[in-house]
């Protein structure tokens, strides 16, 4: 089954792995990465307001900070925007 998602507006995005940095400016204030610690306290405090938040990336980093993000805003609707069809397939492949 297959789910499209349109976003009027996005709260916040996050992305976890993106090397080179050309999307942050003010037009996109609500773009965060997640390489230091000083990021891992600027996306925690963004999060506290946010109602939606898509992660860029299924890795392990995306899937962990997922995770955790839901477990500490519990009313927070969390997605995961990935290129693949399942979950970590690069590295398991499509079945388990």
């Amino acid at each position: 089954m297959s789910e499209s998602w349109i976003f009027i507006r996005l709260d916040i995005s996050f992305l976890v792995v993106f090397r080179n940095q050309t999307l942050r400016s003010k037009k996109n204030e609500n773009v965060y990465f997640l390489r230091t610690y000083e990021d891992h306290k600027r996306l925690i405090e963004a999060c506290k307001e946010a109602k939606n938040i898509a992660i860029i990336g299924g890795s392990f980093i995306g899937m962990e900070t997922a995770s955790t993000l839901k477990r500490k805003y519990k009313d927070a609707n969390i997605n995961i925007v990935d290129i693949v069809t399942v979950p970590f397939e690069r590295i398991f492949g499509k079945v388990v």
